[in-house]
């Protein structure tokens, strides 16, 4: 059996890594060399040559305008089924599950925001000018990487509550000071860190709240059991396979946890933010208020909205009165977004899609009153 596995793994060498990328730049995965990964995927999983996998997805719906495909979704017809990235600047497996079919007619709300998440990160890093090595040096050696991921002892718990509890613990999170919700933001941590902080939790709770942030509200899911960077989520208290819980080395943001994580007062450097010299996470949020309270001072505005920071260059702004119209500008006063609200309290900004800097927001309520804030991105 032995002789057996390591010539499967011969096999996999050949047909997996004559395709895959032998350079260290970024490179685009197409849906030939996905498929042959999850191929060479449930092959080494069963131990056998087995039948060619369905090509069922490939989540293009869930990037901006539709305009690229950040994974590939493969079906087993023993069942089962493998998420396989199609960016070799995020890991090769993104999520898998050895019995269940994927039915993309009846996605779970939970499960689409998560690939959702997958799919905004894998459009991001494609142009980062960073080059994930652990991510690389996985593809480079798909083989091993495949072999690990298999072998994996796994460790699973059962579920200590449903989705509901989780949500409860999630909103509670959100009714604390900044520093409290910092400790549970992701994009406070390196990916290492977040999955270091999940899987302490896991250990000692059996069970974790994740949130995934979708503009101003908050999907739950619970993560029970982990498999190496693989974590068990489980949702409506059904276990749907192993996912990572985010795509890649260098981007974190999104997600929100329930840990005895402690209050941040000093982090490592966030992985978005540019400004090396902020040696806290909370120290960062009082500046930045201070500066978005100086311009707004200058510009002749007398009252203040409510400003709270999601992540990812993802903002709630509650303002006095309904909002009617918003401008972003860089702050040599160039344009980049203008955005029509039709009379809200609350707006969800998002400026993911910018560059990384300072910005200055005009939000014009109902009644012509102007308001200013300074963000950051």
């Amino acid at each position: 059996m032995k002789r057996f596995v390591q010539h499967m793994l011969v096999v996999m060498a050949v047909v997996v890594g004559s395709m895959m990328v032998h350079t260290v730049s970024a490179e685009v995965v197409t849906q030939k060399q996905a498929r042959r990964i999850a191929q060479a995927f449930f092959d080494h999983a069963h131990g056998i040559k087995t039948a060619a996998v369905d090509y069922v997805y490939n989540g293009k719906a869930l990037t901006t305008n539709r305009l690229m495909t950040p994974f590939y979704l493969f079906n087993h017809p023993k069942g089962g089924y493998v998420i396989v990235s199609a960016e070799n600047k995020c890991f090769p497996i993104l999520g898998y599950n050895l019995d269940a079919r994927f039915d993309k007619g009846n996605i779970d709300e939970s499960l689409l925001k998560l690939l959702s998440l997958y799919a905004m990160h894998v459009e991001q890093i494609r142009y980062d000018s960073r080059l994930p090595e652990d991510a690389i040096a996985a593809w480079q050696d798909l083989p091993t990487y495949i072999d690990n991921l298999l072998k994996a002892q796994p460790s699973v718990f059962g579920r200590a509550f449903d989705d509901a509890d989780a949500l409860m613990r999630l909103e509670s999170v959100l009714s604390e000071d900044d520093s409290t919700v910092a400790s549970q933001l992701s994009s406070t941590y390196t990916p290492e860190q977040w999955n270091t902080l999940i899987s302490d939790q896991l250990t000692a709770d059996k069970s974790v709240a994740i949130g995934l942030i979708d503009d101003n509200r908050i999907v739950p899911m619970v993560v029970n059991g982990q498999k190496a960077d693989m974590y068990l989520v489980s949702i409506d208290g059904k276990e749907l396979g192993w996912y990572r819980l985010l795509a890649s080395e260098v981007m974190s943001h999104g997600q929100i946890a329930s840990t005895s994580a402690a209050p941040i007062e000093e982090v490592a450097e966030p992985e978005e933010e540019p400004f090396a010299y902020y040696h806290s996470y909370y120290r960062q949020m009082q500046q930045e208020r201070e500066q978005a309270q100086t311009a707004i001072e200058q510009a002749g505005i007398v009252t203040s909205p409510i400003v709270g920071r999601l992540g990812g260059g993802h903002y709630s702004i509650k303002t006095p009165k309904p909002i009617e119209m918003v401008c972003v500008y860089t702050l040599d006063g160039t344009m980049t977004m203008q955005l029509s609200y039709g009379g809200v309290e609350q707006v969800s900004l998002n400026l993911s899609a910018l560059n990384t800097g300072f910005y200055f927001a005009m939000l014009k309520d109902v009644d012509g009153g102007v308001y200013g804030i300074k963000l950051i991105r």
